[in-house]
């Protein structure tokens, strides 16, 4: 972490609100620590896979996870008929590595970013896990 320093940003969550709300912090010179419950981003996915078309205009890396493009869509609740939209642009993506590269793009804006659940240690000696990888030097 930042030895001792106290961050100015602590984002909870690293999911694409949490990923990229850490990496603007760090890109506007605030000290951020980034933490998710989850020991690695993206697993399990806990969202659908389609995303707006225009998504690609805030996301360098949306190239890399997409699976499939998409036209149209029809969404289907319950008993009701379908809601059927002709002109809907967007990608079904590969949603955890979707999640994984927000991460490490926080992390490349020199956000610290990591698992904050227990690590795995002999019974008695457990303790916080801590962010882990990239450190900010800011602060």
């Amino acid at each position: 972490m930042m030895a001792g320093r106290t961050p100015e940003v602590l984002v909870v969550g690293l999911g694409p609100a949490g990923s990229r709300a850490a990496a603007a912090a760090a890109e506007a010179g605030r000290s951020v620590v980034a933490v998710d419950r989850r020991r690695a981003a993206g697993h399990p996915v806990q969202c659908a896979e389609f995303v707006p078309a225009m998504i690609g205009q805030e996301l360098r890396a949306l190239d890399s996870v997409i699976r499939q493009r998409i036209r149209a869509m029809a969404t289907f609740v319950e008993d009701r008929p379908p809601d059927l939209w002709d002109n809907f642009p967007g990608h079904m993506i590969d949603r955890a590595a979707f999640d994984r590269s927000l991460v490490e793009a926080a992390r490349q804006a020199d956000a610290t970013a990591g698992s904050a659940r227990r690590s795995k240690a002999s019974p008695g000696t457990e303790r916080r896990g801590s962010p882990t990888a990239a450190r900010s030097g800011r602060g």
